[in-house]
């Protein structure tokens, strides 16, 4: 059973850019593509606006098998000092899922 149900609900009830990227990112690695590039673009017209986490955008990235896209995202979050970094060990390891 896919766990993106959990993280829909989870979504619903609090609207946050880190709730719509860990879904984001559980749709990408399941192969629910379409659904994760439209929160993908959902969250980078948000990001103009206001803070979005770079690591976030580029886990959705990584999940999707964009691995440009994911480094672009992994250096702003670098370059910035993003918290997120810390757990970025799956990256490292060359895993994006």
């Amino acid at each position: 059973m896919p766990r993106w149900p959990s993280f829909a609900k989870a979504r619903e009830l609090s609207r946050t850019a880190l709730r719509a990227a860990s879904l984001a990112h559980c749709y990408a690695v399941s192969g629910a593509t379409t659904e994760a590039k439209k929160l993908l673009h959902e969250l980078t017209e948000i990001s103009e606006r206001r803070y979005v986490s770079s690591y976030d955008l580029a886990l959705i990235h990584g999940g999707l098998g964009q691995k440009e896209e994911c480094f672009e995202w992994l250096n702003r979050a670098y370059e910035i000092r993003d918290g997120w970094m810390i757990t970025s060990r799956s990256i490292r390891d060359g895993k994006f899922a």
